[in-house]
């Protein structure tokens, strides 16, 4: 585990956004796996997107509200982690149970839940993709 901090302007979320891709970095190189991955420039292969996950503070910025929580856990395992379509009603299930939600919150909208447990599913779908690294900003 690696954690990073310091006070507002310092660049902890610039350093976040260099590591996942979605800016360029001016000087230096971010190295992951021995790879540098710090040029948006450079497609990114789905197997580094599924190794680097990122949990946004916002969850609402980044889950589709017309998706319900079953779908939105889902999608990972289609794009990253192949799992069989009958087996991953069960997956889901476990990964909201891994955060402390469960199967009641299959079938609900973001709208229908709070806002600490938008962020739980946020979560949820960043264990989905079974990453190396897990970016929280």
């Amino acid at each position: 585990m690696v954690l990073w901090g310091g006070g507002s302007g310092c660049g902890k979320t610039s350093l976040a956004r260099c590591i996942i891709g979605l800016v360029d970095i001016n000087n230096g190189k971010i190295t992951f796996n021995n790879t540098n991955i710090g040029m948006i420039s450079q497609k990114r292969s789905i197997e580094l997107c599924r190794k680097i996950q990122m949990v946004f503070q916002n969850p609402e910025a980044t889950l589709n509200p017309q998706k319900t929580v079953e779908q939105l856990l889902t999608r990972p395992f289609a794009l990253y982690n192949p799992v069989p379509k009958k087996e991953r009603r069960k997956r889901v299930i476990e990964l909201l149970e891994s955060v402390k939600l469960g199967e009641r919150y299959l079938s609900r909208f973001l709208h229908e839940i709070s806002g600490g447990e938008k962020q739980r599913v946020g979560i949820a779908r960043a264990f989905a993709a079974n990453p190396e690294l897990i970016i929280c900003g």
